[in-house]
């Protein structure tokens, strides 16, 4: 009866996510039971917050469940069903391991047999709760025993038995004049100097604002915003053979205001994305665009030397913060130029980590070869395209399944299809495919704005006669490996690697993955409206790159691509194909890879 009555929930609810409670008839079930059945029955971000037991369901005239007449979940229920998760927990440590998944997960409660993963936990935040571990607790936990051991009980256990490691203190800059960069920022200097580069590395958002919007606030909220986040007006200068970034006083000519009524935005975003000069700052854009009496476009642009997609979603929650006057935030504990220092010192410690890339890509390195519509230009061409398409939530919810089943992740079992689609287009059985990390190794960076993301070269070998399953394991353990060694950057194993140099391609691989699971939530306004505007930068950094963002339980599919070598209907019948593949391994994940049939019927 209670599968019965959640299936016809859902059914009800029209696949809306955002449900937060159902009404089961319980009988002499416990609400731990229920949650046990549930959390067998359904993924983790179908689970409701809370339970609620009735005599019976309400219905209406005609013998359906009356919606409106179920009761709405109290806040003293609320705090019962907290007090009742707490209550259930042994000790100080694993009640301070709660506080932190609360931190990390966005939650208010949960079991100490709850898993971190069914949560609602991924990679990105399990390297957050990891680092918050390390602070709280002094004790370094590698990932891979995040995975096996996902649950407040386990891992409190794995906190008792662990030995404490010193946690080094991390010392301010000082006060220079000039300072030096970290390896992510070198990296990006040297990638900003390229021929025709454009506006490959810039990152810009946009939003069509409803409402009595007030752009001198506005104004003032970013001002304040550069006063307090540095890399906000930080400029780059090369002095003899040495780049060096200077912090400026103050942020000046970063704000325009302009009316376009009548202009499509498309064309005023296209006007808005250009190029920076690194030498001069701010490295950071801000124009409003007021397109009715009650009708804004709100835009904003940073290069990626100053900024990750990390630093994004927080310029835009303090921007929404200081624009609702009243708030204030936190004093923050360092500087970007602080992690930048420290990062120089740190890396005399990762010599292990050095070895395990060096290891992992030692021999002949592939080449992926990808069958081109146009010959490869002598020089890499940054001239990219854009194309869509959505996974349903059905998919979705059965792709997160097989990452239960299999101990793994959404984003490893995404990652595993692509290398089964390049292997399905090239033949080749040893794939290195890019993916970026969130690179916060230190709870202190949470907050800071600055580009932290290094780059993992994943390699993995899709050979032909192996089931899916066992190539997913494989594609699980190269993560979880890589997650551990997160901290060596990408530009210092790529001058020790020392491949040969093609000019028209990316040193190591071609092709990049990335799966977007931080909270890409809106600024919250008074009275104002905010709609997020899809931007298409027509530029790509690399010759492919398959971007999967999470958006209210289904998935979009971006895949970014260069113009000088694929038609756009060669990538639209490839995106096709891994969607194919998706639906294909979610059926048997069992089946051999050459059994997996990426063309549809």
């Amino acid at each position: 009866r209670i599968k019965e009555t959640v299936v016809t929930a859902l059914q009800d609810a029209g696949g809306d996510t955002t449900l937060r409670a159902y009404v089961v008839p319980a009988q002499t079930l416990t609400t731990e039971q229920i949650y046990d059945y549930l959390q067998a029955e359904l993924p983790s971000y179908m689970i409701p917050q809370f339970v609620i037991v009735l005599e019976a369901l309400p219905l209406t005239p005609n013998g359906k469940v009356d919606r409106k007449a179920l009761p709405v979940p109290s806040e003293e229920l609320a705090q019962a069903e907290e007090q009742a998760a707490e209550a259930e927990l042994q000790d100080e440590t694993e009640q301070q391991l709660l506080k932190l998944w609360q931190e990390v997960l966005g939650i208010r409660k949960a079991g100490r047999k709850d898993s971190f993963f069914r949560l609602g936990g991924h990679s990105l935040k399990a390297v957050a709760l990891l680092s918050r571990i390390k602070k709280t607790f002094g004790v370094a936990i590698p990932i891979h025993t995040l995975f096996r051991q996902p649950t407040i009980q386990q891992l409190a256990e794995v906190i008792r038995h662990s030995p404490k490691t010193s946690v080094a203190s991390i010392l301010p800059a000082g006060g220079q004049e000039y300072y030096r960069l970290s390896s992510e920022q070198e990296r990006l200097y040297v990638l900003e100097q390229f021929e025709h580069v454009g506006t490959a590395y810039n990152v810009p958002w946009a939003a069509h604002v409803s409402g009595p919007f007030d752009a001198a606030r506005c104004q003032q909220a970013f001002a304040a915003l550069s006063l307090r986040h540095e890399t906000l007006r930080t400029c780059f200068e090369l002095i003899g053979d040495t780049v060096l970034q200077k912090v400026l006083p103050k942020a000046d000519g970063f704000f325009t205001y302009e009316e376009a009524s009548g202009a499509a935005p498309d064309q005023l975003i296209r006007q808005f994305v250009r190029p920076f000069d690194l030498r001069v700052g701010p490295l950071f854009r801000v124009k409003v665009i007021r397109l009715g009496a009650e009708e804004h476009l709100l835009l904003l642009d940073m290069h990626h030397i100053i900024a990750d997609g990390i630093s994004l979603q927080i310029v835009l929650q303090e921007f929404a913060a200081l624009y609702n006057e009243g708030k204030t935030l936190e004093p923050l504990p360092m500087q970007y130029k602080d992690y930048a220092n420290w990062q120089c010192k740190h890396r005399e410690t990762l010599q292990s980590q050095e070895k395990y890339w060096l290891d992992v890509l030692q021999g002949e390195l592939p080449v992926l070869n990808l069958p081109l519509d146009y010959p490869r230009p002598p020089l890499q061409s940054f001239a990219g395209d854009k194309i869509t398409a959505r996974l349903d939530t059905s998919l979705v919810g059965k792709l997160r399944q097989v990452a239960e089943e299999t101990d793994t992740t959404l984003y490893m079992v995404l990652l595993a299809a692509y290398h089964v689609l390049l292997h399905k287009y090239t033949g080749q059985t040893d794939i290195i495919v890019g993916s970026p990390i969130a690179g916060r190794p230190q709870a202190e960076f949470e907050h800071l704005v600055g580009m932290f993301v290094n780059t993992l070269a994943l390699r993995n070998f899709p050979h032909p006669d192996k089931p899916f399953r066992t190539f997913l394991a494989e594609v699980r353990e190269s993560c979880l490996q890589a997650y551990e060694h997160q901290e060596w950057p990408f530009e210092k194993l790529v001058e020790k690697l020392q491949p040969t140099r093609d000019l028209s391609r990316n040193p190591l691989f071609d092709t990049m993955f990335v799966l977007q699971n931080m909270e890409n939530s809106l600024p919250s306004l008074p009275g104002v409206e905010l709609v997020a505007l899809p931007i298409n930068s027509q530029s790509s950094q690399f010759d492919l790159m398959l971007e999967a963002v999470e958006q209210a339980g289904s998935l979009q599919l971006n895949l970014e691509f260069c113009t000088k070598l694929f038609a756009p209907r060669t990538m639209e019948k490839l995106l096709s194909h891994y969607v194919n593949l998706l639906a294909q391994l979610v059926q048997d994940a069992d089946q051999r890879l050459i059994d997996m049939d990426m063309l549809s019927a």
